[in-house]
């Protein structure tokens, strides 16, 4: 997987290598939590990593 963010405007672009070609496998925007394929077991904190508010260990 490859990803791109854009803080600014609250973007994460995440990209899977198919074959020999890159294609996007997720757009996001706006969003707190994700499950971003092919790392879906694993729930990525968007808030922290586009610099947004965290949420302290509460619920998503």
């Amino acid at each position: 997987m490859h990803g791109h963010s854009w803080p600014e405007d609250r973007i994460l672009v995440a990209h899977a290598l198919d074959g020999d070609e890159w294609r996007v496998v997720a757009t996001l925007k706006d969003q707190r939590r994700a499950r971003v394929p092919p790392f879906e077991a694993i729930e990525l904190d968007l808030d922290y990593m586009l610099g947004g508010e965290t949420d302290a260990g509460g619920p998503p």
